[in-house]
Order: C-alpha cells, then sequence, then structure tokens
C-alpha cells in the first residue's frame, strides 16, 4: 500500500514539474474577425431561374462537403474558372449548379470541385 502511494506521490509531482516548465500554448488567433466575415457575401444555394442568354447550366454532384465552410470553398473554387458567370453551392443536395458560357465542360468544372476531400461528378 505504502508503495504504490508513493508511486503515484511521484507521478504527481512528476506532472506538476512538467506542467510548470512548459510554455504556454499559444493565443488562438482566428484567420478573420467577425466582421470581416460577416462583410463576405453569402454563398447561394440555388440558381433562380434559367441561365441567362448565351450561357448553359451545368449541375454536377458533390461529395465530401460537411459544413458552410466546404460550400464557401467550393464556390470560391468554381466561379475563378474563366468563363463561370455564377454558381450556387448546395450542402444539402450535396451538388453544384454552375452558369458558364458554353465551352465549358462540364468536366473542367468537376475537375475544379475536385481538391482535398471532394470529388465532383457532372450530373446526368
Amino acid at each position: 500500500m505504502k508503495l504504490s502511494a508513493t508511486l503515484l506521490l511521484l507521478a504527481a509531482a512528476a506532472l506538476f514539474w512538467i506542467a510548470w516548465r512548459s510554455p504556454e500554448p499559444p493565443a488562438f488567433t482566428p484567420l478573420e474577425t467577425p466582421e470581416e466575415q460577416e462583410a463576405r457575401p453569402p454563398v447561394p444555394a440555388a440558381l433562380t431561374g434559367g441561365p441567362a442568354a448565351g450561357l448553359v447550366r451545368r449541375v454536377l454532384d458533390v461529395e465530401g462537403m460537411c459544413c458552410d465552410g466546404c460550400r464557401r470553398k467550393l464556390h470560391e473554387a468554381v466561379v475563378a474558372v474563366p468563363g463561370v458567370a455564377q454558381a450556387a453551392v448546395s450542402l444539402e443536395d450535396g451538388s453544384a449548379s454552375v452558369e458558364s458560357s458554353p465551352d465549358v465542360t462540364a468536366e473542367r468544372l468537376a475537375t475544379a470541385l475536385s481538391f482535398g476531400n471532394y470529388v465532383a461528378r457532372p450530373r446526368d
């Protein structure tokens, strides 16, 4: 009994010494302030109406989305493709709707939306 109490006391003293000698962890700094987050335009979840003249609408299924941050990343990636006029990303449907010039192929859009944990495929 005495040996186990001594070992327990030594272990507690060692943990205290380690904690006392450890440096302070760095403070958490968010990438954006709440004001900056509020100032960013929201990501649309759906495109309304038909495509504008000279544009085509393509719908792609996207796997790997889990939150609004995913929606924002995917939206930013697809609107950066030359020829894309507008896009919407739906977390609920797991899809992306894109209006673009006809020369932007569905495969090009799928490539732009397939990165990290995301996999996109043109919807039939």
